[in-house]
């Protein structure tokens, strides 16, 4: 049986489908509940030597199983989503964006194929069938739970102490200036200098980085143990629009480009 055409179209979006595919999973699971209540009336026909019912219960058994396996079937048969085709369009990153605002998320802004969501944010991995949110890939990708893991962020107040990441940040940034203050150096310099490790890249990519930076930006602290202040100059690079795009928390746009470490006051 060929399932129809318009399964295949991604241009549904994925909650709908994975909607419509959840309904006729449901039926399948009352087909199901049936099928074992009607064993269990055949196995207590066997159990007590109930020859009379047994033939019927028998009969009712088998009818509730291939009624179980066509609902399964047609759930199987209807279900053709373009799984990896929609992940890597633009699609599925908006209709996350946009069920998540229908639940009440907001400063969310879709940038450079991400969805940037504070304290998150969202890349797609489609090969993978799966998504990252911040660090942590989840295959899970159906847009009203992704939404929900959105919204819960957003609710919850933001802790961590940023010292020993600001720490890090001045360290990598000695290391790049060989100990001078003063020089604006690009995030992208230190993020490769912090990630040097093989496979750390990985695990702390630079969208990773640079939400640390915003954070940083956002509340600190600003100055380090050794009395040295972080500081994110307007770059050239920056005011010419070739600096790390970035969507804040209220969902304005934002470009950083260098770091740069002073003498604090």
């Amino acid at each position: 049986m060929q399932p129809p055409a318009e399964a295949d179209q991604v241009g549904e979006g994925l909650e709908p489908a994975l909607g419509a595919l959840d309904v006729r999973l449901a039926e399948a699971a009352r087909a199901l509940k049936s099928a074992s209540q009607a064993l269990k009336k055949a196995q207590d026909a066997a159990r007590t030597g109930n020859l009379r019912e047994l033939k019927r219960v028998l009969d009712a058994a088998t009818d509730a199983a291939e009624a179980y396996l066509r609902h399964v079937r047609g759930a199987e048969n209807t279900w053709a989503f373009s799984g990896e085709d929609y992940l890597a369009s633009d699609q599925y990153l908006d209709e996350v964006r946009t069920t998540a605002a229908e639940l009440g998320a907001s400063g969310m802004r879709l940038l450079d194929g991400r969805l940037y969501s504070y304290p998150h944010i969202v890349r797609t991995e489609p090969r993978e069938l799966a998504i990252r949110i911040g660090k942590k890939r989840h295959a899970g990708v159906r847009p009203l739970h992704v939404a929900r893991i959105l919204k819960g962020a957003q609710a919850k107040p933001q802790q961590g102490n940023l010292e020993p990441i600001l720490n890090a940040i001045e360290q990598a940034y000695l290391h790049l200036t060989k100990g001078e203050l003063g020089h604006a150096v690009s995030l992208k310099e230190i993020h490769a200098t912090l990630t040097l490790l093989p496979g750390s890249g990985r695990e702390y990519s630079l969208d990773d980085f640079v939400m640390d930076v915003y954070r940083l930006d956002l509340s600190g602290p600003h100055v380090t143990r050794a009395n040295r202040r972080f500081d994110l100059p307007a770059s050239t690079s920056a005011r010419a629009g070739k600096g790390i795009r970035f969507a804040t928390r209220e969902g304005e746009e934002k470009l950083y480009s260098t770091i740069r470490f002073q003498t604090g006051s």
